[in-house]
């Protein structure tokens, strides 16, 4: 794919084409406007378009605000087939608990496919149960319902609907942690804008598996491509982590398997 590189300061038709895609998707809140002006809000958008979606190769777009020839191809394939991973999601070994809950209830969600109906709307008869109104960013709410029906209330006594703020609460009740992920926990992404402060948008999900050397993890999340999906993120992307356990009194886990999960042949079947 031919496209230039567009960047904060960008201007022309192929800005305006990028608004339009995100316009169509969702994206900006109602607020976005297409006016082939690349300006903070737009980088924001590109942003959080980029933490949802993956490569034509399936690993995870580099989230840093630029559309580039992944991005572009991203924003020409925004769901359906080109967004599927084909993985063959296991809970690894040695995880336990409510860890083990989690990741099950999570999972079945994946097993049914929920997505959204139509895609870009945040919305569908399979979202709906998660909470929220038409138009919201989903991701939060689908691990808040997911916490709520593992563990049979919200940990911190209610549910979020923003990452940012989730984090905050999470943080301020001592359940986070910036690094030494561990399947179940919640992972949190939180972006910055051009002057490196964090803009209070982000992503989350949990935490599947976990690769040998701790740089990559397999995740369970919502709202990506439009769906509940399994996926494969480098831990650089990652903000910090929730541990809902620990204060629990439950047990860490011990001599759990690490290693990532392998995608089935159908991923030979797909435009990737």
């Amino acid at each position: 794919m031919s496209k230039p590189l567009l960047r904060l300061g960008s201007s022309g038709e192929d800005v305006l084409e990028v608004e339009r895609i995100l316009i169509d998707q969702g994206y900006g809140f109602g607020e976005l406007i297409d006016d082939g002006d690349f300006d903070e809000f737009l980088e924001d958008c590109v942003t959080y378009f980029q933490m949802t979606h993956v490569k034509e190769d399936g690993e995870a777009l580099d989230v840093d605000g630029v559309v580039g020839n992944d991005t572009w191809w991203a924003l020409y394939n925004h769901s359906g087939a080109p967004q599927r991973n084909y993985y063959e999601p296991y809970i690894p070994q040695g995880i336990g608990g409510n860890r083990e809950v989690i990741l099950k209830l999570a999972l079945a969600e994946h097993g049914i496919g929920v997505k959204e109906e139509p895609n870009g709307s945040n919305w569908g008869d399979g979202v709906i149960k998660y909470g929220g109104q038409p138009g919201w960013a989903w991701c939060c709410l689908f691990a808040s319902w997911v916490i709520k029906h593992a563990m049979t209330g919200y940990p911190l006594g209610k549910r979020f609907a923003s990452c940012y703020r989730n984090w905050q609460a999470a943080n301020e009740a001592g359940f986070t942690k910036r690094g030494n992920p561990i399947p179940g926990d919640q992972f949190i992404m939180l972006y910055t804008n051009s002057k490196g402060h964090l803009n209070g948008k982000g992503h989350t999900g949990f935490v599947l598996a976990v690769s040998e050397d701790g740089e990559w993890i397999n995740t369970i999340e919502g709202n990506a491509g439009n769906r509940v999906k399994v996926g494969k993120r480098p831990t650089s992307q990652i903000y910090g982590y929730i541990d809902w356990y620990g204060r629990m009194n439950e047990d860490l886990p011990v001599d759990w398997k690490r290693g990532l999960v392998g995608a089935s042949s159908t991923a030979a079947d797909t435009t990737r």
